[in-house]
């Protein structure tokens, strides 16, 4: 890797001479950056010594003394439904909200008006993935909260989301956050995917049928689930977050 950077007028008269390398390992199968080394440079030869491992923050320290000029500097907010945000994941809620829920189960499509629970999403930024967990309340979750399996179709017993024909952004940001909930809540519900989706063992008709009991019509308005409706994922917001730092 080269990096080139505006001098400083006042060192124009100085030699500039290549002092280090940073090389960077990838999977040859996954093409996924593993790791990164440093390389001293001999000033004589040219040559480079044998590399030692080096962090991600020794990486940005060793580049954050580059003089490179006058750079606009762009400064954004974040959103106070974000939970956590890096390089290669986006996690944020979503509080309850009374909507449709669209569900095509044996027929054709079917609309309810329910309301939905507490959501937490989580994005991966590189393999463009989705999981999708159940929040006991409307407050911003904690470390120590306990995740629930969304009380929806389409997901698994771990949270992926089956995306079906429905595509993630191709850049996920703070400002992608919209479209990312668009590919679970404006798509049709078809099928469940493990028979937990909520805390008494569910099939595809025992699912829709309950949600029917809980959708709005002439008589009630939207009924609310409440926790003990749903079902423990067994994994706290911490435990989960650090499990796909890790991975």
């Amino acid at each position: 890797m080269v990096a080139i950077a505006s001098l400083n007028p006042q060192h124009r008269t100085s030699i500039v001479r290549p002092s280090f390398a940073v090389v960077f390992h990838q999977d040859s199968q996954s093409q996924s950056v593993v790791c990164a080394t440093r390389h001293q440079i001999d000033p004589d030869t040219n040559t480079m010594s044998i590399g030692t491992v080096i962090s991600a923050n020794q990486i940005a320290k060793s580049f954050s003394n580059l003089n490179i000029g006058k750079v606009k500097k762009v400064y954004s907010c974040i959103p106070e439904n974000v939970i956590f945000d890096s390089d290669q994941l986006l996690v944020w809620y979503k509080r309850r909200f009374v909507g449709d829920m669209w569900f095509r189960v044996g027929g054709k499509p079917q609309r309810l008006v329910v309301e939905w629970p507490p959501l937490l999403f989580a994005v991966g930024k590189i393999k463009k993935s989705m999981r999708v967990f159940a929040l006991p309340s409307n407050s911003r979750p904690t470390e120590e909260t306990k995740l629930y399996h969304a009380p929806l179709m389409n997901i698994n017993n771990v949270g992926w989301l089956c995306q079906g024909t429905a595509s993630l952004p191709e850049e996920i940001t703070f400002n992608s956050i919209k479209e990312c909930e668009a590919t679970l809540i404006d798509s049709q519900f078809t099928h469940v995917n493990h028979a937990h989706t909520f805390s008494h063992k569910t099939n595809n008709n025992t699912h829709f049928k309950y949600w029917k009991s809980k959708a709005r019509n002439r008589k009630q308005e939207a009924v609310r689930l409440s926790p003990k409706e749903m079902s423990l994922a067994g994994i706290t917001l911490q435990e989960f977050i650090q499990e796909r730092i890790d991975a």
